[in-house]
């Protein structure tokens, strides 16, 4: 059978962006062609904290890969002063990774080669040129860039040319059973011990996944603080794989596309400048791509991003800013505030508007001032 050398949509990346574009695309009857450089499916470094709201983009279950559904958030200052609380609804489900994306992946219709890295784009007059690091040229009408982090497409098309990235470290570690047990149905996340950042315990099927992310600055000291704050949870890392990762903070609008090409995902630098979280913005920023390809509307699709930015990552901008230059104040006043974890879970699920979260937080932190010695 002789292979196609053109298709409506080359996509550049496997992950969650990348393959919910496909899934997308091959929905509307596009031809797709998906490159991946790994081979799939692959690990890939994350807290794996997928907010409900993505699933529901999606009509098919993604019972077969959710690890856990937390009924309890722990928040922690440097180990102590800890409070726990309940997560109603469970807004928040555990995956990992590789799972989740090769199950989006799976679903859709579209051709898939792993192994191969894309080398170089160039766009002509009607179309993309794709050379893959084999030396393959391969031809679309459009290009989806959704190749992470250090997106070496985004810099060949001149964009996101001032991109900041963070550091985070992440291990996958098999604790003792009664921490183990502790951690079943809670996610824990740590605050104090690191400056502009924090720490995290995620409960997997049958391990732990814990980690630390600094959001804003960098960060050479993040696996050595790691080690210490576990072992107050029972946890001892030293003999556990490290997993180092980079995080593409949004920290504010800017050209993610041009006349037949686009950045989705990390490679576009949609994650939350608060929490970190990037998969709800790389699944929503492929549903944009593939929304402007099917509507003939490429060049407007920064245009899309920047509003959905504006209403899902542009508020969190000064909530991130105030809670990392007031760390301890944001955390007596407010995370320890319930309603505040309630006001988050309807934020992270498209359930609150920017004016409600923001106006409820405001009261949470007037009523700690109140409340608390």
């Amino acid at each position: 059978m002789v292979r196609t050398l053109h298709w409506d949509v080359i996509i550049a990346g496997a992950g969650a962006a990348g393959s919910s574009a496909a899934y997308f695309l091959g929905e509307a009857g596009a031809r797709v062609l998906v490159l991946e450089k790994d081979r799939l499916p692959r690990y890939k470094p994350c807290g794996g904290a997928v907010p409900a709201a993505v699933f529901r983009l999606f009509p098919f279950s993604f019972d077969p890969v959710i690890e856990r559904r937390p009924s309890y958030v722990i928040y922690s200052w440097r180990g102590e002063q800890a409070v726990r609380w309940p997560l109603a609804g469970r807004p928040i489900c555990m995956v990992m990774r590789d799972r989740f994306d090769w199950h989006i992946l799976q679903h859709a219709q579209a051709e898939v080669r792993d192994g191969m890295t894309v080398e170089e784009v160039q766009e002509t007059a009607d179309g993309v040129r794709v050379r893959t690091a084999g030396g393959d040229i391969l031809h679309a009408d459009y290009l989806i860039a959704a190749d992470g982090a250090h997106s070496r497409l985004a810099h060949q098309l001149g964009l996101r040319r001032q991109r900041e990235l963070v550091g985070a470290v992440e291990v996958e570690h098999t604790p003792a059973p009664a921490v183990m047990e502790r951690f079943a149905d809670s996610a824990l996340f740590e605050f104090g011990a690191l400056r502009n950042g924090y720490l995290w315990i995620f409960p997997k099927g049958d391990h732990l996944s814990v980690g630390i992310g600094q959001l804003r600055g960098k960060g050479s000291e993040l696996r050595a603080v790691l080690l210490r704050e576990m072992r107050k949870f029972g946890l001892e890392l030293e003999n556990t794989p490290w997993h180092g990762h980079t995080l593409p903070v949004y920290r504010g609008p800017e050209p993610l596309g041009t006349t037949r090409c686009m950045l989705a995902g990390d490679a576009a630098g949609l994650v939350d400048p608060l929490s970190g979280e990037g998969i709800r913005h790389a699944v929503f920023s492929a549903r944009l791509a593939a929304k402007a390809i099917v509507q003939g509307k490429v060049p407007a699709y920064s245009r899309a991003v920047a509003r959905y930015a504006r209403s899902r990552l542009h508020p969190i901008l000064l909530l991130a800013r105030l809670f990392y230059e007031h760390p301890w104040a944001c955390y007596r006043y407010g995370v320890r505030n319930r309603r505040a974890t309630e006001l988050f879970a309807g934020w992270l699920n498209g359930q609150s508007s920017k004016a409600r979260i923001m106006t409820g937080l405001l009261l949470c932190f007037l009523e700690g001032l109140v409340r608390l010695p």
